[in-house]
């Protein structure tokens, strides 16, 4: 994945398991990936648009062909 991403390898990614005792994450729950699709969360990629900003040229055909914008 790293290579397909075009991003050099780093050291930290063999021992991802060390760094996830320390963090907890969220990991969804049959119940979760079940329900119907819902429209609570449309917009919510706005609070991290200025991360997002510079590939949004990239994504434009995307998000024009499945009507996200």
């Amino acid at each position: 994945m790293t290579e397909f991403l075009g991003l050099s390898w780093h050291d930290d990614q063999a021992r991802f398991y060390e760094k996830s005792r320390t963090k907890q994450f969220y990991s969804p729950t049959y119940q979760d990936v079940t329900r119907p699709v819902y429209s609570r969360s449309v917009g919510r990629w706005r609070a991290c648009e200025k991360y997002v900003a510079p590939i949004l040229p990239a994504l434009e055909p995307y998000c024009r062909k499945f009507g996200y914008r």
